[in-house]
């Protein structure tokens, strides 16, 4: 089958998890024998064609002076030339239809927008090919693609959203099949007037697979519980929340390590608020190194979080979870099997958790065994299988479909 693909940026432009489940999947699609192509945007000019582990990546030129994605290099007016230049779209809808036309695909599967836009959607049923739309974020109902805002959830779109989102859900009726890793995500487009007439729908959960064996832990009863975090050190992670529930909490049986990184002032004032021996800073760290010293992660999230495929690498690692209930994440941790789902607003409900896992020792080991069963269910095999057969349903309902 040839797969054609649309994904804002690809590698190596990463900007977070989405980048690298597109990438996971072109690749395990091309490993299968399909020929897969994807199209992104690029700084710089003209289209730039390579292959990258089987794929055929075309990085479509945006000037180097409204590339969005350096913001210490480019000031706020330039997102907005960016996001009314997104809107127009003009030299990438070009771009995309040569594309189009040279490679005559039999499905195209798009993902994130930005630099693409819904006129994309157009170009592909202007040919009357199969599409598909895969939701990874809030990005077609917000601008700020997180629906969060002075540090809360908004309770829905704004006008500035929903006037900013227009365009893209009258166009969504385009779309053959929508797919989200998980329910909520589904939900919340369907409730705000997307995909209405798409007829199909489906929850297909991202993959992970972990490389080697976990490690054998076997902390002694007397040790401290050692809780892990890995992610952005940014507010709507959670990141101050979780060490001021942690210094307030009422036993000191536990240390923390905390992997990963954020904006430097941020990260400095954390590390001088939170002081103490118990508290590790270890910047960046490949997750295994994390997942290899710790007893159970924590992921401690302010806003609706679509999926947290940490949670799942976690998981494969055999290492249970504590995590906000918020949004996706509901849907992945078992409570009191794999985990313990807490509430951000009831930091006690993150002492209770932590206090049962480190009085009971044996708690803490069938959870391992339950992360490492759980895990099975978001392996790349099951992933890329579904996504196959989802491809083969899409060409059967695209040309009834308008």
């Amino acid at each position: 089958m040839k797969i054609f693909m649309l994904q804002s940026l690809y590698h190596p432009n990463v900007m977070g998890g989405a980048e690298r489940v597109v990438q996971s999947l072109a690749e395990s699609l091309a490993e299968r024998g399909h020929e897969v192509s994807v199209a992104s945007a690029a700084p710089g000019q003209g289209v730039k064609t390579q292959k990258l582990n089987g794929v055929t990546v075309h990085y479509l030129g945006v000037p180097q002076s409204l590339w969005p994605y350096e913001p210490d290099r480019n000031p706020k007016h330039v997102k907005l030339v960016w996001k009314t230049l997104d809107a127009l779209n003009v030299g990438m809808v070009r771009g995309l239809d040569r594309l189009l036309d040279r490679e005559r695909p039999d499905v195209v599967h798009s993902h994130n927008l930005p630099g693409f836009s819904a006129a994309a959607w157009h170009s592909v049923k202007a040919r009357g090919l199969p599409l598909i739309h895969s939701v990874h974020d809030y990005g077609l109902l917000c601008a700020r693609s997180s629906m969060f805002k002075s540090m809360k959830n908004c309770a829905g779109q704004c006008a500035t959203c929903r006037l900013f989102s227009y365009s893209t859900r009258r166009s969504s009726v385009l779309v053959d099949a929508v797919v989200t890793a998980t329910r909520f995500v589904l939900e919340r487009h369907l409730r705000y007037g997307f995909f209405t007439d798409t007829p199909l729908r489906e929850v297909i959960f991202y993959g992970y697979d972990r490389r080697g064996q976990p490690p054998a832990r076997s902390p002694e009863p007397s040790s401290p519980l050692r809780l892990g975090y890995l992610g952005r050190l940014q507010p709507t992670k959670g990141v101050d929340w979780l060490l001021r529930a942690l210094s307030d909490m009422p036993f000191e049986a536990w240390e923390i390590w905390l992997a990963g990184t954020g904006d430097a002032p941020y990260v400095d004032e954390l590390k001088r608020r939170f002081a103490s021996p118990r508290v590790h800073f270890l910047g960046f760290i490949p997750p295994q190194e994390l997942f290899a010293r710790v007893d159970l992660l924590l992921v401690p999230s302010l806003w609706h979080e679509p999926f947290g495929r940490i949670i799942i690498e976690a998981y494969a690692h055999g290492v249970p979870v504590i995590a906000a209930d918020r949004g996706g994440i509901t849907e992945i941790v078992d409570h009191g099997q794999t985990g313990f789902l807490i509430d951000p607003n009831s930091p006690h409900t993150l002492w209770t958790a932590i206090r049962s896992l480190s009085e009971d020792r044996q708690l803490a080991a069938r959870m391992r065994l339950n992360a490492l069963e759980k895990a099975k269910r978001f392996s790349m095999r099951k992933m890329v299988d579904s996504y196959v057969a989802l491809y083969q349903r899409a060409r059967g309902v695209s040309s009834h479909h308008r």
